[in-house]
């Protein structure tokens, strides 16, 4: 959005009527449950938040009340997907403490350098990533691979979608982990 986009944006929400900011508002509090938000206000301030970033993109022939309805309803339900997955933050955690969260299967929030070091290895294992894909672009069946697993495949699902018989599968898995790990790196998945 361009900064005359967003101001409109932001005076639409404010222009809202009382009966339509009220019906955001409660509809907020029921979406809550399973999330990391605390009120539907801080709901509806991400929702909004995420528009104004350009993630959510408003649709001129929606009315605005429904578009934000839906989208808070989007980002509450993105935000409730396996939550034992869901990772915490940094603040949850020191307000938790480390200790009563040990046994659960949250990914463990960590202090803002080990966050830092997780993100430099995140970052050399894409580039590493990429780099073993740009290696192997010649290679059909590594790249029908790759594509595989950028969308979460199954091994099946790879060989029915790209049509590889499971010879040519274990072949080009097999390429790609040696790429991957020649530059120091596990195998994917």
């Amino acid at each position: 959005m361009t900064p005359e986009e967003k101001i409109a944006f932001l005076d639409a929400i404010q222009h809202l009527e009382d009966r339509q900011k009220l019906t955001l508002e409660h509809f907020s509090w029921k979406l809550l449950e399973g999330t990391r938000y605390s009120s539907g206000m801080d709901l509806l301030s991400e929702t909004v938040d995420r528009i104004l970033q350009g993630t959510r993109k408003p649709k001129p022939h929606i009315p605005l009340g429904q578009f934000l309805h839906e989208a808070m309803r989007s980002v509450a339900s993105v935000d409730t997907r396996n939550p034992k997955r869901r990772p915490i933050s940094y603040e949850e955690w020191m307000e938790a403490g480390p200790d009563s969260l040990r046994d659960t299967d949250s990914e463990f929030a960590c202090s803002p350098e080990e966050l830092l070091m997780k993100q430099q290895e995140q970052s050399a294992r894409r580039k590493t990533i990429e780099a073993a894909k740009s290696r192997l672009a010649h290679n059909k069946d590594a790249v029908a691979v790759f594509r595989g697993l950028a969308q979460e495949m199954t091994p099946a699902e790879i060989r029915k979608s790209f049509g590889l018989t499971e010879k040519a599968y274990k072949a080009a898995r097999a390429q790609i982990t040696k790429e991957i790990r020649s530059h120091g790196l596990g195998p994917l998945r």
